[in-house]
C-alpha cells in the first residue's frame, strides 16, 4: 500500500519564485520515488501555477499532486475570502485539509468541518479531516473530546463515498513551535486504533479500515519513519518540514526506500 505524504505550507512562503522552488524540490523526490503519493498544499494564490508546472504526469509516469488547505461548503455566493470546491477542482486541486487544528482555533467548528468535508467529497475531491485533541490526561478523559470531534466532523454519507475520507490525526499538544513534545509511535498507534473503533461505530468496521489515518504533529526526519514504521498509520501530513528544498525531499525519498 502507498504511504500518503501531506505537506501543508500553511501561509509559507512569501514568493511565487519560493513557492516554485520547493514545488521542483518536491516533485523530484517524487520522480525518484515509488509507493508514495505526495500531495502539496501552497498558499491558494499559488495553486494553479504550480498545478500547471509541476503538477503534470512525468515520463515515469509519476507526478506530484496539490490540495488546498482550506475550502467553503457552498457553491457561489456572498462569502468574501472564501473558496468553493469548483474553484478548486478547476485549478487543478485534488486534495483538500479541513479542521486543522489552527483553523479550529480562530474558529471553525465541527459542523464547519462536517459540511466542508461532505462537499469536498461530493466534488469528486479527497477530505482531509483533522482531528486531534488539545492536550492529554492520564485519567483518558481526553478521549471523550476526540470521540466528540470524530462524530462530529466526519461527513456522514452514501458507501460509495467513502474512498475519498482521509483522517489525519494531529495532537496539538505536539504540533509547532510550542509543542510540548512529539507523539510516541507507541501513543500514535493506539489514538489510530481509537479512531478506527470510532469510524466502525458511525458506519462499519471494513469501511473504517479502508479509509487512511495520517499522522501530524511535528513530523521531520527524526520521527517520520518510526511513527510510519510502528504507528499503523498510512501517511504523514506535514508542517514546516515540507517548505524545506533540501531535507524534505530526501525525507520522501527515505520513506519510499522503507515500502
Amino acid at each position: 500500500m502507498k504511504s500518503l505524504i501531506v505537506g501543508n505550507w500553511k501561509m509559507n512562503p512569501a514568493t511565487a519564485d519560493e513557492a516554485g522552488a520547493i514545488a521542483k524540490a518536491t516533485r523530484g523526490a517524487v520522480d525518484s520515488s515509488r509507493l508514495v503519493t505526495v500531495v502539496a498544499c501552497p498558499p491558494a494564490v499559488y495553486i494553479r501555477e504550480l498545478v500547471k508546472k509541476y503538477g503534470g504526469i512525468r515520463p515515469n509516469g509519476k507526478r506530484l499532486s496539490f490540495g488546498a488547505q482550506n475550502l467553503f461548503y457552498e457553491k457561489s455566493g456572498s462569502f468574501t475570502g472564501e473558496m468553493s470546491v469548483d474553484m478548486a477542482r478547476d485549478a487543478g486541486v485534488e486534495y483538500a485539509i479541513v479542521g486543522h487544528s489552527e483553523r479550529r482555533r480562530a474558529g471553525e467548528t465541527n459542523s464547519d468541518v462536517q459540511k466542508k468535508a461532505t462537499a469536498i467529497i461530493r466534488g469528486g475531491m479527497y477530505a482531509i479531516v483533522c482531528v486531534g485533541e488539545s492536550a492529554r490526561d492520564e485519567q483518558g478523559n481526553y478521549l471523550k473530546d476526540l470521540e466528540r470531534q470524530i462524530r462530529e466532523s466526519v461527513p456522514l454519507m452514501p458507501r460509495r463515498y467513502f474512498e475519498r475520507l482521509i483522517v489525519a490525526y494531529e495532537p496539538v499538544w505536539a504540533i509547532g513551535a510550542q509543542a510540548v513534545r512529539s507523539a510516541t509511535p507507541q501513543e500514535v498507534m493506539e489514538t489510530t486504533l481509537f479512531v478506527r473503533k470510532i469510524l466502525a461505530s458511525l458506519f462499519s468496521k471494513d469501511l473504517a479500515f479502508k479509509v487512511p489515518i495520517l499522522y501530524g504533529g511535528s513530523v521531520d526526519p527524526s520521527n517520520a519513519i518510526p511513527v510510519l514504521k510502528e504507528s499503523g498509520v498510512q501517511g504523514l501530513l506535514i508542517g514546516r518540514e515540507s517548505l524545506q528544498e533540501k531535507t524534505y525531499p530526501a525525507l520522501i525519498k527515505s520513506i519510499a526506500d522503507t515500502k
